[in-house]
């Protein structure tokens, strides 16, 4: 009987709380946003680079 009562408890804590899931997907979507954001920039920079590259190779 004790063992049910604990498992019991563990099930109950295994249940998510709505209100905390929503706000860690919110979170995760803005931070997966956030690197969205910064990959393009830092391809962007790859590909200027990779320009300025070509132009010094084709200069020498």
């Amino acid at each position: 009987m004790k063992d049910l009562k604990e498992k019991e408890k563990a099930t109950k804590k295994m249940v998510l709380d709505p209100n905390k899931t929503n706000a860690a997907i919110v979170k995760l979507h803005d931070t997966t946003e956030k690197a969205l954001e910064k990959s393009k920039e830092v391809q962007s920079t790859q590909a200027t680079y990779f320009k300025l590259n070509e132009g010094l190779h084709s200069q020498v």
